[in-house]
């Protein structure tokens, strides 16, 4: 007898652990892709979608605003996508557009997991070419809505690290913050 007839085959083996561990050999790629899905979903992020920062970059008009990340059943003739807004600044400043845009992008690349919750406390406005994007950020709970001529379209995730990039330009322009929940 050969010492090949004697072990079970590399398929047999295989069956053997996948059933032990109470998944057959037919579910397992299912099983695997909707991990993947489900992982991705969660854990992977990207960057801020082409388009939102093309827009960002060719900003004829760039306002950044402080938000109550209250919504109201009743909004103020100013609200920000049914949220009331506690100020706003211009920014006309190439530098601190960039520096705007990048801690945004680099928030985008940061991992982490967004929560169910929506608090924004910061918002974005440009205008190119006769568009607006808007940008309802919420760092609190890791998500952007992004609006185009104010409809919904893809948002993006993005970690609480640009916050302080962006509380610095409001404060330094005397706009005030929102409270925090912390």
């Amino acid at each position: 007898m050969t010492m090949s007839a004697k072990l079970p085959s590399v398929k047999l083996v295989r069956e053997c652990q996948w059933r032990i561990h109470g998944i057959s050999a037919r579910k397992l790629p299912l099983a695997s892709v909707i991990g993947i899905i489900l992982l991705c979903g969660v854990v992977v992020w990207g960057s801020v979608p082409d388009p939102v920062m093309k827009s960002l970059q060719a900003a004829d008009h760039y306002e950044l605003l402080s938000l109550d990340p209250g919504q109201s059943s009743t909004p103020q003739p100013d609200s920000f996508h049914q949220f009331n807004v506690l100020g706003r600044t211009f920014i006309t400043d190439p530098a601190t557009r960039a520096k705007l845009n990048s801690a945004l992008q680099v928030g985008a690349r940061e991992p982490g997991v967004p929560a169910r919750c929506f608090n924004p406390r910061h918002g974005i406005r440009v205008t190119h070419a006769g568009h607006t994007t808007d940008l309802v950020i919420c760092f609190e709970c890791r998500q952007v809505k992004v609006y185009e001529d104010d409809q919904p379209v893809p948002g993006f995730l993005v970690s609480d690290s640009p916050q302080v990039v962006f509380d610095a330009v409001l404060k330094g322009a005397g706009v005030p913050l929102a409270k925090t929940s912390h």
